[in-house]
């Protein structure tokens, strides 16, 4: 029996699939809505689709780089690559460069920038798994639960300073992992809530719309507690 395992072990090819198209999908739009005539090279790191391209080639290398890893070389480095891209979050903050009124650049040279909150995404996602799979942790109890939103609230934070709205969405909806956790579904639609205020702060322009929407939040949370303190003391 060969018992070596296979590079390819235990892949989700659907995901994997759905990442490829994805970026091939944006790759192309990219193509098509700034193409330079006088450098048809798809490879031209002077146009932004040769450099989205390269990008996705050293993904594909990166992938394949972490699929030779064992897993635990991750777990073990979690809480590192959460304090590096939290530094850097921090630091392009203070000498980040503003592009499209996003502070969320760090210039690299030769027309490359990093953006540090996408790799935060990462070591935030790896950190939440690294602490929710220790033993003993329940995101029913407080501790923990506040504890994984620390995790998760930190860097949302820091990138809601850029300011960057689409990312600080990104990492709400790491929400849904901690209801696969166990997490009460209200905290679900109080997040559904904020979000609906956060995208009311920038659309309407009278805050007497905020107040009011506030207050209606207000009244859920407190109706929400009303009911669980009720049937708390139906139980006992």
């Amino acid at each position: 029996m060969n018992n070596q395992r296979s590079l390819f072990f235990n892949v989700d090819w659907i995901s994997v699939s759905i990442f490829l198209v994805l970026c091939t999908i944006g790759w192309f739009n990219i193509h098509s809505a700034a193409f330079v005539p006088g450098h048809p090279n798809v490879l031209d790191i002077d146009t932004d689709y040769g450099k989205q391209l390269i990008y996705i080639m050293i993904a594909v290398v990166v992938a394949i780089f972490i699929l030779l890893l064992e897993s635990r070389f991750l777990t073990t480095l979690a809480p590192a690559f959460y304090v590096v891209t939290t530094l850097l979050l921090i630091l392009v903050l203070v000498h980040g460069r503003n592009v499209g009124g996003n502070q969320a650049w760090i210039s690299l040279g030769g027309g490359f920038r990093l953006q540090p909150s996408e790799f935060a995404k990462f070591s935030t996602c790896l950190l939440l798994a690294r602490y929710l799979s220790g033993t003993n942790i329940k995101v029913t109890e407080l501790k923990s639960f506040l504890t994984a939103a620390g995790i998760i609230i930190f860097p949302m934070l820091l990138i809601m300073l850029q300011p960057d709205t689409g990312s600080t969405l990104v990492f709400s909806a790491l929400i849904l992992v901690l209801y696969r956790e166990g997490l009460s579904p209200y905290f679900l639609i109080l997040e559904g809530l904020f979000i609906t205020l956060f995208v009311l702060t920038l659309k309407l322009e009278s805050h007497w719309y905020v107040i009011g929407a506030l207050v209606i939040i207000g009244a859920i949370i407190l109706l929400i507690f009303k009911r669980k303190t009720s049937r708390l003391k139906r139980k006992k």
